[in-house]
Formats: C-alpha cells, structure tokens, sequence
C-alpha cells in the first residue's frame, strides 16, 4: 500500500492526511466498508473514491440524473437508492457511519518470547494457533514453550511434589505439611 500523505483539492491545494483508518456504515440490506480512509481535518464533507468504493464491496453504482443506484456486481440487486442534491450524490444514512479508527501500521517483527508474554502466557496449543492463524509478525520461530518459563512455574503449578521425610507419625494430626 502506497502511504499518501495529502488530498489535493479541485482547486489544486493539498490537504494533510491526520490518519488513516476503517469506515463502515450499513444500508438496509448490507453493510458497507472502507479500508484505508483517509481522514483529513480541513475538509468538512465525507468524500468517497467511486473506484474505490465499488472495489471494496463488489458493486457497482448507476448515475441518473436525479438518483444513483447502488447494485451488486454478482445479482444486480439494489442496495443502496439515493437522491442527486444540487448536483451532488450524497450517500444516505450516512448518521449510521462508525467513526474511523485510527490506524497504526507496524513495521518491527517482535520475538517469540514477548509475544508470549503479551498474550498472556497461553498453552502450548493456543500460542501456536495464535501464531500460525493469526500471522504475528515474529522474529524468529522457536517455541518460548520448549522450556518453561519462571512466570509459568509460578502460576500454572497447582501442587509441588512432597520431599522426602524421616518423621512418621503415630497418631493423626501429629504432622501438617504444607506447600504454601
């Protein structure tokens, strides 16, 4: 994805881009979703990029002169109807929009044994999904779980195992072993 940085304008100024981030709003019969939107604080009207737009939901959009029709490309189904407004095709519901988040990209590749940690000390089965379904950016492959760590020592042993002892008791309750 190429990092834009400014809108330019009709009147050929350029505009900053603050962030960039997920917009979605529904109709009646779908929901619609933006990916990398960007959000500029000097324009003061929501603007799609009709290419962009109909690729992310596999539409497409009739222009008539006084409506547009948002279709579906597989169906041809309606999905959207709006009015044309002094030569201007506003989409409707637009109160329904999520706000965009902010998005932050990330570049660095973080090792196994902090993406561990930060997941919360998972089993062994859990941190290998997590890695192989979810694509963490990981540093390298070796398993932070080939050797168990203090923290899980700690916290996931119930009951150390009893020493061996020389008393012997003679009656009951003469001895009380704890491991706390």
């Amino acid at each position: 994805m190429e990092l834009i940085n400014k809108v330019v304008i009709g009147d050929g100024s350029a505009l900053q881009v603050t962030h960039v981030g997920f917009m979605s709003w529904n109709s009646l019969s779908k929901s619609f979703f933006l990916h990398n939107t960007l959000y500029v604080l000097d324009i003061h009207k929501n603007l799609v990029f009709v290419h962009h737009f109909t690729h992310s939901n596999n539409v497409y959009i009739k222009f008539h002169l006084f409506y547009f029709l948002v279709k579906d490309r597989n169906t041809g189904t309606t999905l959207l109807h709006g009015e044309c407004q002094d030569g201007v095709y506003p989409l409707p519901k637009l109160s329904s929009i999520n706000k965009p988040s902010v998005l932050a990209l990330i570049g660095e590749q973080t090792s196994t044994d902090l993406w561990y940690k930060c997941l919360g000390y998972p089993s062994n089965k859990i941190y290998r999904f997590i890695i192989n379904h979810i694509s963490l950016p990981v540093l390298s492959s070796r398993n932070p779980l080939s050797s168990i760590c203090l923290a899980c020592q700690c916290n996931k042993i119930h009951k150390l195992s009893f020493s061996k002892t020389s008393l012997i008791s003679t009656h009951p309750l003469e001895y009380i072993y704890t491991d706390i």
